[in-house]
């Protein structure tokens, strides 16, 4: 993989084995993070390999092959010596490192603020990952032949990413995907959402132009312009407007330096260049057929400005419940990747309407809102500096006028992470994308890094580097365990029957702190729980006496493990407002199956507690309405199914029990009411239809 560079070929002869690991190992790194998810059905795999699909995968890469380098490169440094490479930068990295510590010793839930949120991983392990890889790609990018290595590594990544995106936008996608959440044939790649996607993308755009315009070989310039081209085109198939916002950007600032460098630009760069804007151009005017406002350009484009409706408008509610979070607990935060936990309670009842009452939130969708809320006010400040004293450093020497655009290379990794930070403005940090941020930073300051021989161990030198090698060791191992419960996890949707609980509570053995297997096992118990109690409903309905106890029996055993183990999900995780709607729920149709009121007055209990950590939660306030209409209250039932009505009135089941309650009171006037706004809202409802069809015919006698 050489393009012979600029003047310099890379060479690895001067690195002994240790290095060479450490060395290969940074640029598996880059290559291989984007690349990885776990879909292989176009190759023939049937079924997903895990869960988590894609930030899993990576993540197991990133700290499995960062700690691997950083073990090796500690080998070395300990038994032989050798030059330690630092900036002033670094100061406060660790600075920030330590701050991000003591949020998550104050956080809210320590567990998830030391390991991250399942399928987002930003916790405190993970701040330390992205510190160790920067401290890494400084040691190596020493020189232009290795830097020039790092930004090949990623341009190839770039091209995989790349190439499947535009095929997912054309529909010739080779891999078989399951119901998505977006629109088709909108892009998103080995990421598994276009905003993600796109965020990448910045990177190896940039820092592929930076390749193109320093390398001698006309058939590699052509080859690093084809990929930049490929990398605009899947960024237009992916439809982000905050990722477009921050191409525009990095597109000015990087024609700002080509002008200050002046690289010699022969026909090989017209040309190509020229074929690049036809490309966009012909791109942006084919998505303009498209119907869905989302896929075509111009509609796309013009709903920047439109902030009052659509995703724009549920992005300010975000932003608002952000605010009032950051403004409760301004300093330590509650604890980094904690947002999912607390939006809830901060979430405005506009959101509830707007979103819907489905709608889960784990990240502010602005990455200083989401740092804020997470680490405190300092903890965002530290890193924002880190940032900025890095842009400052570095910009001094990237933009000093020169001739021949030799600097090219280190300004696409300077672009990029400009670029990616004006993107984080509106999208998300994920590590599938935010390490190459932590990598572009420590390119960019290599010119200006100092460095400080340092001697060997001597007698300790082996023992230092073998407890690096054992501590490599553990976390390969601990990320691999980790995978394999997510894949014993991701089988629990293809077996059923008890296997399928067996292999939930297998999950969870491997992989305790992880809130979202614990929940799964109780819902598995519930699933099982309401087939058994559709049979003593059924029973009872035919007066069947025996069959009925029957029935019941077997649906208490059901419930009783899914109680318990919904039960165990609140006590690790008190903040996971789902977990009360999945135990009201149960409680609700515990009193309707099991004939005992006391559920009923459980699920008034339980959905209050919830009710405390998320005031605007439709959920919990339509199990309330629906336990006190089987109490015989239904004054208070009326009162509370309204509510939940209003919030979202998308909401059908809050309606439909209203509308029974009514039926049941005699009043089908009103019933027929509600039933008729249900159906404008969501219609071809057929448990609505049939409801209105008997009571028309009942008021039409």
């Amino acid at each position: 993989m050489s393009d012979s560079g600029a003047h310099e070929t890379p060479r690895d002869t001067d690195m002994d084995l240790a290095q060479r690991i450490a060395w290969y190992c940074l640029l598996a790194l880059v290559f291989l993070i984007p690349v990885v998810m776990g879909n292989l059905s176009a190759f023939g795999v049937s079924e997903p390999l895990f869960y988590d699909m894609f930030d899993g995968p990576k993540l197991f890469v990133l700290r499995a092959l960062a700690s691997v380098a950083l073990a090796a490169w500690a080998w070395h440094i300990a038994t032989r010596g050798g030059k330690i490479r630092f900036t002033p930068v670094d100061a406060l990295i660790v600075a920030f490192l330590a701050w991000v510590t003591l949020s998550a010793l104050f956080s809210i839930h320590v567990p998830t603020s030391i390991l991250g949120k399942y399928r987002r991983y930003e916790g405190l392990l993970t701040f330390a990952t992205y510190a160790a890889v920067y401290f890494l790609t400084l040691q190596f990018a020493d020189r232009p032949s290795r830097i020039r290595r790092i930004a090949q590594a990623l341009f190839w990544a770039g091209v995989v990413v790349s190439s499947l995106a535009v095929l997912q936008w054309m529909g010739a996608d080779p891999t078989t995907w399951g119901q998505l959440t977006f629109e088709t044939n909108r892009a998103f790649a080995t990421y598994g959402n276009p905003d993600l996607l796109a965020g990448f993308l910045l990177f190896p755009l940039f820092v592929t132009l930076g390749l193109a315009l320093t390398t001698e070989s006309p058939w590699w310039r052509g080859a690093y312009w084809a990929g930049a081209i490929l990398n605009s085109l899947a960024l237009i198939a992916s439809f982000v407007r905050g990722a477009w916002i921050g191409a525009v950007v990095g597109l000015i600032l990087f024609a700002v330096l080509v002008w200050r460098h002046r690289p010699r630009l022969g026909v090989v760069d017209w040309t190509f260049s020229g074929a690049g804007i036809l490309a966009v151009v012909v791109a942006i005017l084919s998505s303009l057929s498209s119907s869905s406002e989302v896929t075509n350009f111009g509609s796309r484009l013009s709903s920047i400005a439109e902030t009052n409706t659509g995703s724009a408008k549920t992005r300010f509610e975000i932003w608002d419940a952000a605010l009032a979070a950051i403004r409760e607990r301004p300093v330590f935060g509650y604890g980094p990747d904690t947002f999912r936990l607390i939006f809830p309670r901060f979430k405005p009842v506009e959101y509830v309407r707007d979103a819907g009452y489905l709608s889960v939130i784990d990240n502010a969708h602005n990455y200083p809102l989401q740092l804020a809320a997470g680490i405190g006010l300092p903890g965002l400040a530290l890193l924002y500096g880190v940032f900025a004293w890095a842009a400052v450093r570095s910009g001094r020497v990237l933009f000093k006028r020169s001739e021949g655009g030799g600097a090219l290379l280190f300004a696409g990794f300077w672009v990029a992470a400009a670029a990616y930070i004006t993107h984080l403005m509106f999208g998300l940090s994920v590590i599938g994308s935010s390490v190459f941020l932590w990598i572009a930073i420590a390119v960019v300051l290599s010119p200006t890094a100092r460095s400080k021989t340092v001697q060997p161990l001597r007698a300790l030198g082996q023992a230092v580097g073998a407890a690096a090698v054992v501590a490599a060791l553990v976390v390969v191992g601990y990320q691999g365990v980790q995978l394999y419960a997510d894949h014993l996890f991701i089988r629990t949707l293809y077996v059923a029957g008890p296997e399928r609980a067996a292999l939930a509570e297998q999950a969870v053995k491997l992989s305790p702190n992880n809130d979202t297997y614990l929940s799964e096992i109780g819902l598995i118990h519930s699933d099982n729980f309401y087939a058994l109690a559709d049979a003593a409903m059924a029973a009872k309905q035919q007066g069947d006496p025996a069959a009925l106890e029957a029935a019941r029996a077997n649906a208490k055993l059901s419930f009783d493990l899914a109680e318990a183990a919904i039960k165990s999900a609140i006590a690790f995780t008190p903040q996971e407002y789902d977990n009360y709607v999945f135990l009201a729920g149960l409680y609700s149709t515990a009193g309707d199956a099991l004939g005992s009121a006391d559920y009923y007055r459980k699920t008034i209990e339980i959905s209050e507690r919830g009710l405390e950590l998320a005031p605007n939660g439709p959920g919990l306030i339509f199990q309330i309405g629906y336990a006190m209409n089987r109490l015989g209250d239904s004054k208070g039932a009326i009162e509370r199914l309204n509510r939940a009505r209003a919030m979202d009135p998308a909401y059908v089941e809050p309606g439909i029990a209203l509308a029974d309650l009514y039926h049941e009171r005699k009043q089908d006037d009103l019933a027929l009411s509600v039933l008729r706004e249900i159906d404008a809202v969501s219609p071809d409802r057929p448990d609505v239809t049939s409801r209105m069809q008997a009571l028309e015919a009942a008021l039409a006698q």
